[in-house]
């Protein structure tokens, strides 16, 4: 009974998003269309039409993608891909909108791969390339420490009175001897 009670809590919030994203389409296309395309017609150009044409079929994409989800009793309010796919509707949309008042706003669909680099630099190449450290990080501290690879290798000093454990003082003994293996496990 409790599951067949969720199913149709998901159905009615799906039935809501998907009339939601098709007023939204209706809505932003009748006035894109109507003031571009008729209003301002002397100022479409290939490139016009092309932003528009591609940032529709993007978003007609994903709305058919979404509608299927909804079909196969997917919830479409849950976090995580599917909230991408609203959001780059909803980017969409506000693109659209927004280059009726000035025509190099498309740039602004940009933020869309912008954004996809920068979770794909976060989530898999940093923990898995880079084993969690940035390489922005150790540049930087190459830099701030006079851009020598000597400097980088070096432990950073201690403070006087600062409590080390055995086994740092052995490791900045080795150091001060120049012991090759203290040198290739600083980082």
């Amino acid at each position: 009974m409790q599951a067949r009670g969720s199913a149709k809590k998901t159905a009615t919030g799906n039935t809501f998003l998907l009339t939601l994203l098709r007023n939204g389409f209706l809505a932003t296309n009748t006035l894109y269309l109507l003031v571009r395309f008729w209003l301002f017609r002397s100022s479409v150009t290939k490139r016009v039409i092309f932003g528009y044409a591609a940032s529709e079929a993007i978003a007609v994409a994903l709305w058919l993608t979404l509608q299927s989800m909804a079909r196969q009793g997917n919830d479409l309010q849950q976090s995580g891909l599917t909230q991408y796919m609203f959001d780059i509707i909803y980017v969409t949309w506000f693109v659209q909108i927004a280059s009726l008042v000035w025509g190099n706003f498309w740039y602004l669909y940009l933020i869309i791969p912008g954004y996809a680099a920068f979770i794909i630099y976060k989530n898999i190449l940093l923990p898995y390339l880079f084993r969690g450290q940035s390489p922005f990080a150790s540049l930087q501290g190459l830099l701030g420490r006079g851009g020598g690879a000597q400097g980088a290798n070096q432990a950073a000093p201690q403070q006087p009175g600062e409590p080390v454990s055995k086994r740092q003082a052995k490791l900045q003994a080795r150091a001060a001897k120049g012991d090759p293996r203290v040198q290739m496990r600083k980082r």
